[in-house]
């Protein structure tokens, strides 16, 4: 049986005594505890998925990091590789080579800019950017002392599920 229908036949149960004034039979006592002990196992069952999952979760975590790692470890290969061909072209006087299979060229960028001194630049070429943020913390800690919660926000509690 699911859990869903298990706390379906719960609630079933419980209105039934309820409607007959708060008496249970011997029959619907037993019902009762069978379901609240099937609930009971199988909500265990669930948990004890959630934590294979998590787990399962956390390894994958660790395996991209280490995938990340490797990815920059050899984009850097990669570029060390450029710089050490490009110095060794222009060391022998050529800015291209045109292999069997490839053509490698020494080209110029386009122009770009570098910024020396920031507080000597004209204030057309400064952009302000304004940032807003809300200080929650400030909000909550007001709320916690006052109790009074400020217009245009409220204080929620939720609520979470812990295995041990």
């Amino acid at each position: 049986m699911k859990l869903y229908q298990i706390s379906d036949e719960y609630r079933a149960l419980m209105s039934q005594i309820e409607g007959a004034e708060g008496e249970i039979s011997d029959e619907q006592k037993l019902l009762l505890d069978s379901l609240t002990e099937q609930g009971e196992q199988k909500i265990e069952s669930i948990a004890m998925l959630i934590r294979e999952l998590e787990s399962e979760a956390d390894a994958l975590e660790t395996e991209s990091t280490r995938m990340a790692n490797k990815c920059k470890a050899v984009e850097s290969r990669a570029a060390w590789l450029k710089d050490y061909v490009k110095a060794e072209m222009r060391s022998l006087g050529t800015t291209g080579v045109d292999g069997k299979l490839l053509k490698i060229r020494v080209q110029n960028n386009p122009p770009s800019v570098n910024v020396v001194n920031e507080d000597v630049l004209p204030a057309a070429y400064v952009k302000v950017k304004e940032v807003r943020s809300i200080d929650r913390r400030a909000i909550l800690d007001d709320y916690k002392a006052s109790g009074e919660c400020p217009s245009g926000c409220e204080i929620t509690v939720g609520t979470s599920l812990r295995i041990r």
